[in-house]
């Protein structure tokens, strides 16, 4: 399937030189809205430059306005900004009702200027049908950070949805300084052009390539060398975060920027936790997710050290696109930086495909699933053949991968499998990255690399999160990802690196299976109990109980007699063991000391246990 090709069509070949400077001048927010306005329909705009000042140039054109934005954090930004302004603009978010934007139709008199979230394109387009305007007319719905369409597609659903409502409105377009050219048929059927905004100056920014086997030493190496006031840190792994912090010493000197719910999740991890942007909240080391890669306006007195982290082992959402991600995170600094990194690891353990490959799995999946959709409905098909091919069609991937929650096929999700396809293909090698860089056309490259001995290595593989349940989730869709090169010496190879960083998970996925793994929600003691039976069934292990024991209960913690007999004859039940648990029982197990303690006037029997009685045996012991 072949993107669409579009009319490129150059809007702005004026001459730009400053004449009280005679040298080019970079645009002010104001440009765009001086040279295209209004911005027209069915138009996608390639910015090139971040801070050409989109949404400005919507808020001032003279008509009814929908601006879309990705997140809370830029909507939240960007109204501020206009209301300082004295622009007439309202906010819409999770935090407005559907009466509040209705409120605000029907009391604003002239034109009406909305910000919103993806989802909060719903209360808008309620209230227009309540102020009888069903078809929304009269309204230019505009999707900035158009890009982030195609890039959230695969776990954001209400991006998705959005693009259904982005074709039913008759005034339209989408903006972007990196947009991607997306595959959907609808924007070649309704004409759509893609304007290029192109400075006739040197726009690239200047940064340098840290190629690295630790990130957290060669991070600690830039903030020694430079002793600099601010850092700006991207890295999208709230635990490689806290790893970094905690391995270096830096809490309370950081900050951590993310969005409201993991802001929350983290509160008592990090001093310092924040949903929103405000320049008086930046300490000296201030890192951010992806929640604020992106439309955010960050305008310093004194230029900062700017680090983008990428590290695939630890975190494979960390990855960031050179042509993408990265060009948005330095347009974030108005004033510019005084230098930028970005320290990867990109030495080959990234599993990826070329995109003709990319094409044909996803054509052949799509013929099966269609396939096996027909054998569901067959007039010959029982349940148990309906149970079995449902099974077989979660398997059908990528096309599986790509259905909406009403499982109709999206576009969008296709055109996001091919772009982080794409992007993984660039960590496959220090060079393919660079390459990737220099083809962007917006950065001057340098670059070094860094090897630390084993020994020395700071680690992010903390015991506190190796085996978290979004990393066991993760590295289970690696796997399954990697099915697509089954049989190849690529794959073996691949999957001896993959064993190396969390052992118990790959052998459950090959001896328990993906769904057994689900039915486990991905928690690791969970999964290691099934092994355990597993070991019993297949006769391997004769001391399966006395592992799950050790895997239940902690040493030098305090338990009542009531807990332990519960959580045992559990065990026991599991294991089949057809005996009744007394209160001693658990000395078969462990060293212990029992004591009696009141609560509440109430005399309770309570043991610590101090030891493991065969420590031999203790394969999957609790830490």
């Amino acid at each position: 399937m072949n993107p669409i090709q579009f009319n490129y069509i150059e809007r702005f070949p004026e001459d730009i030189i400053d004449s009280a400077i005679g040298k080019p001048r970079k645009f002010r927010y104001t440009d765009l809205s001086s040279r295209i306005n209004p911005i027209p329909s069915n138009s996608i705009i390639y910015k090139t430059i971040t801070g050409l000042g989109a949404t400005y140039s919507e808020v001032v054109a003279d008509r009814n306005s929908i601006v879309m934005l990705p997140h809370v954090s830029i909507i939240k930004s960007k109204y501020a900004d206009h209301t300082e302004k004295g622009h007439n603009v309202f906010a819409v978010h999770g935090e407005v009702k559907r009466a509040q934007v209705l409120e605000y139709i029907k009391a604003t008199e002239g034109n009406k200027k909305l910000l919103t979230t993806p989802d909060g394109l719903d209360k808008i387009m309620w209230a227009l049908e309540q102020v009888g305007n069903p078809e929304y007319k009269d309204y230019f719905l505009l999707i900035d950070e158009c890009h982030k369409q195609i890039n959230d597609a695969s776990y954001r659903e209400d991006m998705v949805r959005r693009m259904e409502d982005f074709f039913s409105f008759e005034l339209k377009a989408m903006v972007s300084a990196t947009p991607i050219e997306p595959t959907d048929p609808r924007f070649k059927e309704q004409g759509f052009e893609y304007l290029k905004a192109e400075p006739d100056y040197d726009y690239r920014k200047q940064l340098h390539l840290v190629h690295s086997n630790s990130v957290t030493d060669s991070f600690d190496n830039i903030i020694n060398e430079h002793n600099h006031d601010k850092y700006f840190i991207f890295f999208n792994s709230i635990n490689g975060i806290q790893s970094i912090v905690d391995s270096l010493c830096l809490d309370s000197e950081t900050a951590l920027f993310c969005s409201k719910e993991n802001a929350f999740t983290y509160k008592d991890k990090f001093t310092n936790t924040y949903s929103e942007f405000e320049l008086d909240n930046t300490v000296r080391y201030n890192f951010f997710t992806s929640s604020f890669y992106h439309g955010l306006d960050i305008i310093l007195e004194q230029n900062p050290i700017v680090i983008v982290i990428t590290d695939y082992g630890f975190a494979r959402h960390s990855l960031v696109d050179p042509q993408t991600d990265v060009i948005q995170i330095l347009g974030r600094f108005r004033k510019g930086y005084h230098k930028a990194y970005h320290i990867n690891n990109a030495k080959g353990k990234v599993n990826s495909v070329s995109q003709e490959t990319a094409e044909n799995n996803f054509q052949i999946s799509e013929t099966m699933f269609l396939m096996t959709q027909h054998l569901k409905f067959s007039s010959t098909a029982n349940k148990d053949h309906v149970a079995w091919l449902v099974e077989q069609q979660q398997r059908m991937k990528p096309y599986a991968d790509l259905l909406t929650g009403s499982s109709e096929f999206s576009y969008y999700k296709l055109d996001c499998y091919y772009s982080e396809n794409r992007v993984k293909r660039y960590y496959s090698s220090p060079r393919y990255l660079k390459q990737a860089y220099v083809e962007s056309k917006a950065f001057i490259i340098s670059e070094t690399s860094s090897t630390f001995e084993p020994f020395k290595l700071i680690k992010l593989s903390g015991s506190h999160t190796k085996y978290s349940k979004l990393n066991i989730k993760e590295f289970c869709q690696e796997l399954e990802e990697m099915s697509v090169i089954e049989g190849t010496e690529e794959y073996l190879q691949y999957l001896e690196i993959l064993r190396l960083y969390l052992p118990v998970v790959h052998d459950a996925y090959f001896r328990l299976g993906l769904k057994k793994l689900s039915e486990c929600d991905h928690r690791i003691r969970k999964i290691k109990l099934e092994l355990l039976k597993l070991d019993v069934h297949e006769k391997t292990n004769s001391n399966a109980l006395i592992e799950a024991a050790y895997l239940t209960f902690r040493l030098g913690v305090k338990y009542p007699i009531s807990r332990i007999k519960k959580l045992l004859q559990g065990l026991y039940h599991d294991f089949d063991v057809p005996q009744k648990v007394t209160a001693t029982a658990i000395e078969h197990y462990f060293f212990c000391e029992f004591y009696n303690q009141a609560v509440k006037g109430i005399t309770h029997r309570w043991c610590v246990l101090t030891d493991y009685k065969f420590s031999q045996l203790a394969k999957y012991r609790r830490n």
